[in-house]
């Protein structure tokens, strides 16, 4: 199962899509690095941190300083995912996983 399904995000497209070639600037489409989608209702940071939690049954997950009250729009990427923060960003993406 994909992360972005697991997490329950909707209208997930392509964070990051490749590309054809270095100089060709048109998206492949659905093929690239990450997901970015909603959350079925916004959570709060706190709320969106247990909800991962249970899905990837961990007890414990680190995270950033909470900078967003309510979260919305995310962005997922596995492995490490710090390369594609900028795209989270410009993304309008409310948190990163």
């Amino acid at each position: 199962m994909h992360l972005a399904q697991a997490i329950g995000l909707r209208e997930v497209r392509c964070l990051s899509p490749l590309l054809r070639q270095p100089s060709d600037t048109r998206a492949v489409g659905v093929f690239g690095m990450g997901a970015i989608g909603l959350l079925e209702q916004p959570l709060s940071a706190e709320e969106l941190l247990g909800h991962t939690r249970r899905v990837l049954g961990t007890p414990v997950l680190r995270h950033n300083a909470v900078c967003r009250p309510v979260i919305e729009r995310v962005a997922v990427v596995g492995g490490a995912g710090m390369d594609y923060y900028q795209a989270a960003v410009a993304s309008g993406a409310d948190a990163l996983i």
